[in-house]
């Protein structure tokens, strides 16, 4: 399919490279550090709250649904990343009836029925969501034989569904993006959260691989900061 298309060379992420964030990024246009999704879990100081990926007011952001519905353009989704959420009330925006185990015979019936309607019932884009290969790299590590058969199944899964939209004899792009890439990482010599940090005056997200602090006071932070220098010999400062 790339053959007959336009191929990106490579993808870079947005910070932090994670799904929810860079999911969010990709249907809004906005980076992280607007959004103020900070990751697939994070803490909010202001509200001192943590995230609630159920609640709208987390996903303040205009995406492209909602920039679509503006237009009076109908779209459609399969499981897209909180797209139920972002989309909730908006009757414009059709969903898969299925939220959990939804396979390729379930995605092809929705897509097949959708693009049977009539143009003016007709959604005019549709966001479709393979989660396989992220989900085996987060347990195995990108190089494990577990990826490379997700990533065999995904791709027979686009031809069944490349062979379903040809079908209809409708003129469909179909574009593929991606939230992050993944390395592998040393799981035997993993940072545990260093001992200066008082528990009683910070709020510790555990993101596994991204471990994010977040003062309950300002006053606390410059003098953790200078133990956390002083104490861990392993921590690279970025300012």
């Amino acid at each position: 399919m790339s053959s007959g298309g336009v191929r990106a060379k490579s993808m870079i992420p947005s910070y932090p490279s994670v799904t929810r964030a860079n999911h969010y990024t990709l249907v809004t246009g906005f980076y992280p550090g607007h959004t103020e999704i900070a990751g697939n879990t994070f803490y909010d100081p202001k509200s001192r709250r943590a995230f609630d990926k159920t609640e709208t007011v987390w996903f303040d952001r205009e995406s492209i649904w909602q920039t679509a519905s503006k237009s009076k353009v109908i779209t459609a989704n399969i499981n897209y990343p909180d797209a139920r959420t972002i989309t909730r009330g908006m009757k414009d925006v059709y969903q898969i009836s299925k939220v959990k185990a939804v396979t390729i015979e379930d995605q092809l019936e929705a897509i097949k029925g959708w693009l049977d309607m009539s143009e003016a019932k007709r959604p005019h884009l549709i966001t479709l969501y393979f989660n396989e290969t992220d989900h085996q790299g987060h347990i195995y590590g990108p190089d494990a034989i577990e990826v490379e058969v997700a990533a065999k199944k995904i791709d027979k899964n686009i031809s069944l569904i490349d062979s379903l939209v040809n079908s209809t004899g409708l003129p469909i792009n179909i574009i593929f993006v991606s939230d992050h890439g993944m390395t592998s990482i040393n799981k035997q010599d993993a940072l545990p959260l260093p001992i200066v940090i008082d528990t009683m005056n910070f709020v510790i997200n555990n993101q596994n691989l991204l471990v994010n602090v977040y003062a309950k006071d300002q006053s606390f932070v410059a003098e953790t900061y200078s133990k956390l220098l002083k104490s861990e010999t392993r921590i690279t400062r970025f300012t």
